[in-house]
């Protein structure tokens, strides 16, 4: 009789660690791509009924669909977060220490990228827009002319006749004269 409630026992002990060791660490898994997949597209659709498109464009000298961008990003921490969550419950810290690396390393791979694709056009640019202007010229480019008040490395500071400060990437100089 002892056998029988010892299996008993171990079988409820196996069940109990399958429980708490896949099936949890699997239902937080669907839950974070569920969940993320639908903040993704209600996010989306938010940022482009506020035309966050149009403002972005005006900061951002890319073309893109930065809602597309900024919701799929969320979706990615959310992506994250479940999977390492999952792998927590799952008693495997060192691969959620890990995906977390590998996940900060590539979104710092493209911060770096984005910061090189804005700053080397500008820098490359920098000798031809010297060449052509200097402190005190009138510049008119994109429908904005005023006069130069300073050269930089990377943009032209001017002051429009509505006394107005702007500043021009060199980029957007090189591409317009």
């Amino acid at each position: 009789m002892s056998t029988l409630s010892d299996i008993v026992i171990f079988a409820n002990q196996v069940t109990e660690s399958i429980t708490s060791a896949v099936v949890i660490p699997l239902l937080i898994f669907f839950a974070a791509i569920i969940i993320g997949k639908v903040i993704h597209v209600l996010l989306k659709a938010f940022l482009r009924s506020v035309e966050f498109n149009t403002h972005a464009k005006k900061v951002f000298t890319h073309r893109a669909d930065y809602a597309e961008l900024a919701s799929g990003g969320v979706a990615a921490i959310i992506y994250t977060v479940g999977t390492v969550w999952a792998l927590v419950e799952a008693g495997i810290i060192i691969l959620a220490l890990q995906i977390v690396g590998i996940f900060l390393g590539v979104l710092a791979i493209i911060a770096l990228m984005v910061w090189l694709f804005d700053l080397l056009p500008n820098l490359f640019a920098y000798r031809k827009v010297v060449k052509k202007f200097s402190v005190g010229d009138e510049l008119s480019v994109s429908g904005v002319s005023g006069k130069i008040l300073h050269v930089g490395w990377l943009a032209v500071t001017i002051s429009t006749d509505n006394k107005l400060i702007v500043v021009i990437p060199h980029r957007t100089i090189k591409a317009r004269v």
